[in-house]
């Protein structure tokens, strides 16, 4: 090779190094420049050349030495401080012990948010609250939408419950039937029956013919299966790839109320530690939404109330490790049956961080957890729920039909009234059943014929005022579990007020012993007629509707007045 040609190759080699070099550097200028910053731009994200900015979200706390702070509000595990590089709104840092005190949120120069408002800037470590925001609190982008649903009761896998729990929740205007999906152990995961213990297949041919959603809720696999996170994982997407399709699944459950049992052993409900649920829970979520990434995931249907004192205490170690194990959700599933200790509104200092014993407070109560362990923006949705559980004998039959009205209005006007504050989005009506004081229908197994009760009659009528005036705007008066008259009231999108009244249940209790403070109900009582009267501003007169009959009450200066009985009433603008 002669000299000449020898540098011509060279020439032609340095061309295209010089090339690529500039190639490089134009596509990929200052590379590490905002590295550490919090923030994910295109060019850190496409060349991974930061991986502590551009890595998931964590809702969890972080540890000692972890990066904090920055524009997703990441935030410290208790006992750390973010000792932020500077005081700008999204500024980051790294979590430290000792140092100065943690400072308010007003000297952090913040701002506190609702819990149903998000935050323009970004989330601040403050003493006083868990919700400073380093700028300005905006409305949540979740809808107003209250949604709605049944759960279906139908273990003998009868094909005429299945319609008649669809055709109702269609005639109540519900958004879901909420089913249980329990593995058939009949094969392998890929070659499933799913017709053996109930038929799903007919399920969601009536979920498609009357337009209602399925809610499944995943329960257990059983034995070391259930804690195995890969094995689950694939009992859920082996489901979902059999049934879903136009999103005639909008949300998901797993397992069914995986706490531990009063002795403290692990509950028969899930075969593993609060962690293990975690880490099956994760597998899974990041399944479902590489997969299928409309679905909601939520976590497992927790029982929302404690009866005594050391099943509170043992609420609160299971949810503290749950939650700091990672859990990943896009909505928390609560199960909220009241119990009828429930009603007595403990007020006591149990020496725990949550109190779980008073139904009334027991939304805020899961909210302020949430916000606490850094789930600030994940909703609540009440998946199962009826009336008050059993005094005695096991069965609901100790609450009469026109009881269970009350209590219905009770729990759902509580619901909704705590809605916004608490971001719930959603609330059970009610397990479908046609056996108890609490049916919705009666139904005769040999001639297959049913009729609805008069209590589904309220459902209705209850329902349709919701759909009208879905927005909630203000306590009037009394309260739930209380000799007083419960007044609310709600608003439509143009504005229109119209209120719910009725005469609550006073549930009387007494301690069974002093060690464990369980509260056994053993009277129940409703005082009423009570006189009522209450401000509507410039409406002359209103509309008051029970289930069998309405009338007109004249507002006099601004007010009505009229009794009420022990039916609750709804009233409108007349």
């Amino acid at each position: 090779m002669n000299k000449k040609t020898i540098l011509i190759i060279t020439g032609i080699f340095l061309v295209i190094g010089i090339g690529v070099l500039a190639f490089i550097f134009l596509n990929n200028p200052e590379p590490v420049e905002k590295c550490g910053d919090g923030i994910c731009d295109e060019k850190e994200k496409q060349k991974n050349i930061c991986p502590q900015d551009c890595k998931s979200a964590v809702k969890g706390c972080k540890n000692e030495n972890e990066f904090c702070g920055g524009i997703a509000g990441i935030k410290c595990c208790s006992g750390l401080t973010c000792e932020y590089d500077g005081d700008y709104p999204d500024a980051g840092g790294v979590c430290a012990k000792g140092g100065d005190a943690q400072k308010s949120c007003s000297k952090l120069g913040g701002n506190i948010c609702s819990s149903s408002q998000t935050c323009s800037g970004s989330w601040l470590d403050a003493s006083d609250s868990a919700m400073c925001c380093s700028g300005g609190c905006g409305e949540s982008e979740h809808s107003d939408d209250f949604i709605s649903g049944f759960k279906l009761q139908n273990t003998e896998n009868i094909r005429e419950l299945n319609e008649i729990t669809f055709s109702l929740a269609k005639e109540l205007g519900l958004d879901y039937v909420l089913v249980p999906v329990t593995f058939p152990r009949n094969g392998d995961v890929n070659n499933i029956d799913w017709s053996l213990r109930l038929d799903y297949y007919y399920i969601f041919e009536l979920s498609e013919k009357y337009d209602v959603s399925v809610y499944p809720s995943f329960f257990k696999l059983g034995g070391e299966d259930d804690k195995n996170p890969d094995k689950y994982a694939e009992f859920v997407i082996s489901f979902l790839d059999e049934f879903y399709i136009d999103e005639n699944i909008k949300h998901i459950e797993f397992q069914n109320e995986p706490t531990k049992d009063y002795d403290g052993k692990d509950s028969a409900r899930f075969e593993g530690t609060p962690t293990d649920l975690a880490m099956s829970n994760i597998a899974t979520y990041n399944k479902v939404k590489a997969k299928y990434p409309a679905i909601q995931v939520g976590t497992p249907g927790f029982m929302a109330a404690a009866v005594n004192s050391d099943e509170n205490i043992m609420m609160n170690e299971y949810y503290d490790e749950y939650l700091k194990a990672g859990a990943k959700f896009d909505v928390f599933n609560l199960h909220q049956y009241p119990k009828i200790s429930s009603y007595l509104q403990t007020k006591e200092d149990l020496n725990v961080k949550y109190n779980f014993m008073s139904e009334y407070e027991i939304l805020k109560t899961y909210r302020k957890m949430l916000n606490d362990y850094g789930f600030n923006d994940k909703p609540i949705l009440v998946t199962e729920g009826n009336t008050a559980m059993p005094y005695e004998d096991g069965s609901l039959n100790w609450i009469s039909d026109d009881e269970a009205k009350i209590l219905l209005a009770e729990r759902y006007v509580t619901t909704l009234s705590q809605s916004k504050d608490n971001q719930v989005i959603g609330s059970m009506i009610s397990s479908i059943e046609s056996d108890s004081s609490t049916a919705l229908f009666q139904y005769n197994k040999e001639t297959t014929e049913y009729s609805t009760t008069e209590k589904f009659e309220f459902y209705k009528k209850l329902l349709d005022f919701f759909e009208i005036y879905p927005l909630y705007s203000k306590h009037i008066s009394g309260s739930i579990n209380s000799n007083n008259v419960w007044v609310e009231e709600f608003k439509n999108s143009e504005g229109d007020n119209a209120w719910v009244a009725f005469c609550p249940f006073l549930f009387k209790a007494e301690a069974q012993s002093d060690e464990i403070r369980k509260a056994i109900a053993y009277e129940k009582s409703i005082v009423f007629p009570q006189d009522v009267t209450f401000d509507v501003g410039n409406i002359k007169s209103v509309k008051i509707s029970t289930l069998s009959d309405s009338w007109t009450v004249e507002a006099v200066n601004g007010k009505v007045s009229f009794s009420l009985g022990k039916e609750p009433v709804f009233i409108e603008e007349k």
